[in-house]
């Protein structure tokens, strides 16, 4: 599988971090496309991640009251070959307009009911359960759109220096995750202070 190769070649790039006050600078920012005033703020996220399933209330909490102005985006982390049928089923859902529904039940379903959901056919049979056609699932799993955006997802992951997760960033500038932020509950209180930081700085070059 071409993904499988190219995920080989990124994990053996260098990752280079530098330390600051619960964050990391990502060293290379990769800077979104914004309107003025906006600010994205993207989850790295593995649904085999106990840290991840834990970490869920807490964002879900928070994501019911983010401003206008925060672009937020969940993005699978594919950290390893084994990763990429989770990877591969978040974009599958995305696709099948069922991220609603099932980006939590993968979770339970991993995490309460103890099944691992790592291979094709383990992930047939989940979506079957949920009411999704067996050869539907098949076509969006092995489509060039899925395909493509894992692919992306990996580049975004290794760009942005994430080696664990749950790991959020700021503007495609700052990294945050519970070992810089020093828990997970701490995390979003690091993220909410890049947020406004980065907010001031666009309200000041709108008005340069």
């Amino acid at each position: 599988m071409k993904t499988v190769a190219m995920l080989a070649v990124l994990w053996a790039l260098p990752v280079i971090v530098l330390a600051q006050d619960g964050y990391t600078l990502v060293k290379k920012p990769v800077v979104p496309e914004l309107e003025p005033g906006q600010v994205e703020v993207i989850e790295f996220f593995w649904y085999g991640c106990g840290h991840c399933n834990r970490f869920e209330p807490y964002l879900n909490s928070w994501l019911e009251r983010l401003p206008e102005h925060v672009v937020f985006r969940r993005m699978p982390a594919v950290l390893s070959e084994g990763w990429i049928p989770h990877g591969m089923a978040y974009f599958v859902s995305a696709q099948l307009d069922r991220l609603d529904t099932l980006h939590s039940r993968m979770f339970a379903e991993i995490h309460d009911s103890r099944k691992g959901l790592s291979t094709e056919k383990s992930l047939r049979k989940f979506y079957a359960a949920h009411g999704v056609d067996s050869s539907a699932f098949k076509r969006s799993y092995h489509s060039d759109a899925v395909q493509e955006q894992l692919e992306a997802a990996v580049l975004l992951g290794k760009r942005l220096g994430i080696t664990a997760v749950p790991t959020m960033t700021v503007n495609g500038k700052y990294r945050v995750s519970a070992r810089t932020a020093g828990s997970a509950e701490e995390i979003l209180d690091v993220v909410n202070r890049l947020i406004r930081k980065e907010a001031a700085l666009s309200r000041q070059d709108t008005e340069q």
